[in-house]
């Protein structure tokens, strides 16, 4: 977080994380192998979970991050939500950098607490200067190309939807193909659009996959001519059907009438 930037006291955040006792740490460790099933092994989620209680009741901010995404999804606990922004908070407190993502997320959402755009922008802000949550690049671009929280800067936006999609963050490849195809933040260009929704669409983004299914409808950075582009429209948007988004949904019924 730049010191130029005059933070009020109640957006601040630490921008390094607390260090965790060794004891903690094991735990966590544990934690993880049974939540992504390593080591040749099925995951345990509930298993998980009492990995990373034990090692957020010592302190460790990372598992009081992982528990809080336990709690907000109800994978391994019965579904809390309140309790998941608690312990987003905590975390996002001793200064873990997705931690303060995820609390971003339910303050740009309303998710618990009141929704607080200016909160959500510093949160993300916190958590992008870490350098080690790329998620909150696209979340804080996301915040520029909006205006929300913060002054709109779509130029800024884009290098930083730029930024996420080169990392890898699937969504940030699905705003980029918006920035490309609207021409916010740079010159227009459909084809680009349609690489980026593409690549992020077969990644498993609902929002490119809805996106590419109208760039194949409306001939958008595809060859208009082709044959295929309503056939290649109306699978993409079963697809983002299936994943419920409701523009798709409704976008499919008019596909389905005709």
């Amino acid at each position: 977080m730049p010191r130029r930037e005059n933070v009020p006291a109640k957006y601040k955040y630490p921008t390094r994380e607390k260090r965790a006792s060794a004891e903690a740490q094991a735990l966590f460790d544990e934690g993880e192998e049974l939540w992504f099933g390593r080591n040749g092994a099925s995951p345990d989620l509930t298993g998980a979970v009492k990995k990373y209680e034990a090692a957020a009741a010592l302190g460790h901010a990372g598992a009081q991050n992982y528990l809080g995404l336990a709690y907000r999804h109800g994978s391994g606990v019965e579904r809390d939500e309140a309790e998941a922004v608690r312990l987003y908070t905590a975390a996002a407190k001793a200064g873990n950098a997705e931690a303060q993502n995820n609390l971003g997320a339910c303050y740009s959402l309303g998710i618990v607490v009141k929704r607080d755009h200016v909160h959500a922008y510093h949160l993300y802000k916190y958590a992008d200067s870490s350098g080690t949550c790329m998620a909150a690049k696209n979340n804080l671009a996301r915040c520029l190309q909006r205006g929300l929280g913060v002054a709109k800067d779509e130029q800024r936006a884009f290098e930083l939807f730029k930024e996420a999609s080169e990392a890898g963050i699937h969504a940030a490849q699905s705003n980029l193909g918006i920035c490309y195809e609207l021409g916010k933040g740079t010159a227009r260009d459909a084809k680009k659009a349609v690489q980026l929704y593409s690549a992020a669409a077969a990644a498993g983004s609902v929002a490119a996959m809805f996106n590419l299914a109208v760039s194949y409808e409306e001939g958008l950075g595809v060859d208009p001519d082709d044959p295929k582009n309503a056939e290649k429209a109306k699978y993409w948007m079963e697809r983002a059907a299936a994943r419920n988004d409701r523009n798709a949904i409704e976008a499919l019924k008019d596909m389905q009438a005709v």
